[in-house]
């Protein structure tokens, strides 16, 4: 389903995944660890997720990280380096490789989608952000979801550690990000491992400047405007039944990542939406369609846009956006080339 694409897509959904679950490391969340809980007036009580990893302390595997990297020089001299980032990783492919650091120390700016460590030290966005995770009143999630579907759901995340007697008022797109973390523990990826979190908590550390390509008040529009239908039948396939088709469908996302294979990776995200389209249907089609109209095409516009005024104003700078927006008809390389700009992908 469409929902793996975020993890290509938005910076602050990966953020989520990793602060909606149990904290612990190992594949199956702890019910005692677990971060989210009700309290007696029914409303979510959400501890809010540390970043307490570091690179330095994974494992020294020498894992094949070659992400899909392009390069452009502009005419006034100034470089750029695009790569396409996930937004949850696995341990074991740190220390990034030479070539990926190397690149990194060579820009003069870095720029991402929106700072997402700065949104994780932002207590007050994080408190905003926890007033977005349910209704209002006596609204509830039987008022936007099937009766079915929550009862399943229900069943997934008990099953998975979670300790709870209802969905009560939780948003969906809130509970998507719960099951999403499980399927990400389960697959062995943290998003506070994530190449974009990665790359700003060193840009931070060397005091480097950062680029914010767009807001985060846009990535949790993003984030939390899907259609009740279409969150219906995304929430739908959160089955103890389905875990293990979703957690091989996460690892196969991962590794198109790692190995940065043009093909195969234009091929995965064909195969995804063509497989979301027969499951919705053609009506429920369309409404996907105009929302991944928002999701990609129109913020790859903005995206392609600042990548022009940092190529006019920096010498050199690392660009680092989710991959699916760099990929397609629509996507920045494409924009970029419309544009005029010679844009060469790695061997």
């Amino acid at each position: 389903m469409k929902k793996r694409k975020l993890l290509l897509c938005l910076a602050l959904a990966a953020l989520m995944l990793s602060g909606c679950g149990s904290s612990s490391s190992s594949s199956e969340p702890d019910s005692e660890e677990n971060t989210v809980t009700e309290s007696s007036d029914s409303k979510v009580i959400v501890t809010l997720p540390q970043d307490s990893s570091s690179p330095d302390e994974s494992s020294q595997e020498d894992t094949q990280c070659t992400p899909l990297t392009w390069r452009i020089t502009a005419e006034n001299g100034n470089t750029m380096t695009l790569m396409g980032s996930m937004h949850a990783l696995d341990p074991d492919i740190f220390p990034l490789p030479e070539k990926i650091t190397d690149d990194y120390e060579a820009a003069d700016v870095l720029a991402v989608e929106c700072d997402v460590k700065e949104f994780n030290n932002n207590l007050t966005e994080q408190l905003r952000l926890m007033n977005m995770t349910t209704y209002e009143g006596d609204e509830t999630i039987l008022d936007h979801i099937k009766q079915s579907t929550c009862d399943s759901l229900l069943e997934f995340l008990n099953n998975n550690g979670y300790n709870m007697q209802s969905l009560g008022s939780y948003r969906p797109w809130y509970l998507q990000s719960m099951c999403e973390n499980i399927i990400l523990q389960k697959a062995g990826l943290d998003a506070f491992r994530g190449f974009d979190f990665t790359l700003l908590n060193m840009a931070h550390d060397d005091g480097k400047e950062i680029y914010e390509v767009e807001s985060i008040e846009i990535q949790l529009q993003m984030l939390t405007e899907l259609p009740d239908e279409i969150m219906d039948i995304q929430l739908a396939t959160y089955t103890v039944g389905n875990d293990r088709h979703l957690t091989d469908q996460m690892r196969a996302l991962y590794d198109v990542w790692r190995i940065g294979d043009i093909d195969k990776t234009a091929q995965f995200i064909k195969d995804d939406e063509e497989a979301t389209k027969e499951s919705v249907g053609e009506e429920l089609a369309q409404q996907l369609e105009e929302y991944n109209k928002k999701l990609e095409d129109d913020r790859n516009v903005v995206m392609a846009d600042a990548a022009e005024k940092l190529l006019s104003e920096h010498k050199n700078t690392m660009f680092v956006v989710g991959l699916a927006h760099f990929m397609g008809d629509n996507g920045i390389i494409k924009l970029l080339e419309d544009r005029g700009y010679t844009v060469t992908l790695d061997k």
